[in-house]
């Protein structure tokens, strides 16, 4: 038979072209290089746009949208026989998961396999209302070495006596190549105006401070800006919310592209600056377009990155945050100097190195499991959705979910 492996992911979607998915995308095309047979399981079925995430689209496990506590001990074990069929061929099973409530299910079927659960949590903040049953969980992780962050405060955060280099993995993939393609439809740009570029899911908790920031810098200045704007969202009352602010400014000419995948270079070359943070800054900034950063906890502005600071998530103790407006003025002071600048700038190949990703696969693992049966939901959700499912089961509860997933 040799020596056969196998890689397991659980994430919430496979589709669209977010941060997770391009990590995804670019682990998977490493792990089946070191001889690995690879399967995802996720319970979004957003439609791929990743060429080599579209033969996972049979992944796709409808309880895994359920918290793990809400599922009956029958639940889980049906989840774990209908994802499992072929698992039994394989010598080893390594199982990793990219969210809290992701870990729960992974830990489970990592002890009905007797695989290795690796908790890989790619969010850039976590709830602070953790409960005191998830806490003893991920502390479990924590001491088996096997519960990362995707930056030295990542893990820290929830637990401050963790060190933060050694619960940290580099999220690989995140920072891609933008190509030789054409401009997205729906671009009516401003002549002589100031251009702005923004990239991200639309729901990132950052994103409604910086468009603010981008309509006072405008209106503030009386310079007309072009906002490009590439992201999307599913929850209408965000993106009704976001509307609101770009359409009342007269100086504002917000252009809304939706998902762009992949991404063409003349969308850079034709920006002034680019305001974000994490995977899509170091992507802009690939392209020599100057960069403001964003804290993703604060939400304040860093600085310029590559310049006045190498931070694209998080700030620094000694960083102060910024107004992003103020900073938008000092680009758009030197935006002659720095297009003639960008003329002769040459971008270079990204390189992904897992080799950190293979020390954590291979490091010895006591295969010793958390009782996740003990793991307990909040009260109130709880009582909400405990009694929801009662009165009409998983399709009733599966419903109220999407209603009220349509009506966000």
């Amino acid at each position: 038979m040799g020596n056969k492996r196998k890689y397991i992911f659980l994430i919430n979607t496979v589709g669209g072209s977010a941060g997770g998915q391009l990590y995804l995308s670019a682990k998977i095309d490493w792990l089946q290089k070191e001889g690995y047979d690879v399967e995802v399981l996720y319970f979004d079925p957003t439609p791929i746009t990743i060429e080599n995430l579209k033969p996972f689209e049979n992944g796709y496990v409808r309880n895994l949208e359920f918290r793990f506590a809400l599922m009956s001990p029958k639940d889980r074990r049906e989840t774990f026989e209908k994802v499992s069929t072929d698992w039994n061929i394989y010598n080893e099973i390594i199982i990793e998961s990219f969210s809290i409530e992701m870990s729960l299910w992974g830990e489970y079927f990592a002890s009905q396999c007797r695989g290795k659960h690796i908790c890989y949590f790619l969010c850039e903040t976590y709830p602070s209302n953790i409960t005191p049953s998830i806490r003893e969980f991920l502390e479990f992780k924590l001491n088996q070495g096997l519960l990362y962050g995707i930056t030295p405060k990542s893990i820290p955060s929830i637990f401050p006596e963790a060190d933060g280099d050694e619960t940290t993995l580099l999220a690989h993939g995140c920072v891609r190549e933008a190509e030789d393609l054409p401009l997205p439809g729906g671009l009516k740009l401003k002549e002589d105006a100031f251009t702005v570029l923004s990239i991200g899911r639309l729901e990132k908790p950052y994103i409604p401070e910086l468009w603010e920031e981008v309509k006072h810098f405008a209106e503030s200045t009386g310079i007309n800006v072009n906002f490009i704007i590439v992201g999307s969202t599913k929850q209408r009352r965000i993106y009704k919310r976001l509307h609101s602010i770009t359409e009342t400014s007269p100086h504002l000419n917000a252009m809304y592209l939706g998902e762009v995948f992949p991404m063409p270079k003349k969308i850079f070359e034709i920006s002034d600056v680019f305001a974000g943070c994490a995977g899509s800054a170091r992507m802009a900034q690939k392209q020599g377009i100057p960069v403001i950063s964003v804290d993703a906890n604060d939400h304040k502005a860093i600085g310029i990155l590559g310049e006045t600071t190498d931070s694209a998530l998080y700030r620094k103790e000694h960083e102060a945050p910024l107004p992003l407006n103020q900073l938008l003025k000092v680009i758009y002071n030197e935006r002659d100097r720095r297009r003639e600048e960008r003329k002769n700038y040459k971008t270079e190949k990204t390189k992904f190195d897992f080799s950190r990703h293979k020390e954590v696969i291979e490091k010895q693992f006591k295969k010793e499991y958390y009782p996740v049966d003990k793991v307990r939901n909040g009260k109130l959700f709880t009582f909400v959705y405990g009694s929801i499912k009662k009165i009409g089961g998983n399709n009733l509860l599966y419903a109220v979910k999407k209603l009220k997933q349509h009506l966000s």
